[in-house]
């Protein structure tokens, strides 16, 4: 109710024009964004040029991608996408899972799970990256932080610069 105060209006101005503009020209980009969500379709790029964050960064090649595309992410969506006030992307996904031990699970947003809490810690089971995404909203988590966090811990677990002690 109060505003937004900005320090130079008009540049943010004309990078909103030239981003909208970009939009308007790469008409394939915004759809595939709509269907997938930017941090998804993302996905797609990093494999096809090998630069996965897999397992912290420790390669770039995942070789069970066919098991996180962003067609497998998708098969949870529940409805259309929704944008959020005045986007054009709407790329804003709303996702249960249906079946197995996370059955019931529900969020919205799903930044990039299959990127951040499959090929960063590399686990390959959808329903529980979509149990991690759904529970980092619950608790007011950001995605990319707390999926670092627990990517850099394993690679501290695993290199045994921290034990099972040290993480109780």
């Amino acid at each position: 109710t109060k505003g937004v105060k900005v320090s130079d209006r008009q540049k943010v101005e004309e990078i909103s024009r030239d981003i909208y503009q970009s939009w308007r020209e790469n008409t394939s980009v915004l759809r595939a964004w709509r269907d997938y969500n930017p941090g998804i379709y993302s996905m797609v790029s990093y494999h096809q040029m090998g630069m996965f964050p897999l397992k912290n960064y420790q390669g770039g090649i995942y070789k069970d991608y066919d098991l996180v595309n962003p067609d497998r992410i998708k098969e949870y969506y529940l409805s259309r996408s929704r944008a959020c006030f005045s986007c054009p992307v709407a790329c804003y996904q709303t996702f249960a899972v249906t079946d197995g031990p996370y059955a019931g699970t529900l969020g919205e947003g799903l930044y990039a799970p299959g990127l951040l809490y499959g090929v960063l810690i590399g686990v390959t089971d959808l329903s529980f990256m979509m149990k991690l995404a759904a529970l980092s909203d619950q608790y007011g988590v950001d995605e990319m932080e707390i999926a670092s966090l627990n990517a850099w811990l394993m690679d501290c677990y695993e290199a045994r610069i921290l034990t099972a002690k040290d993480l109780d």
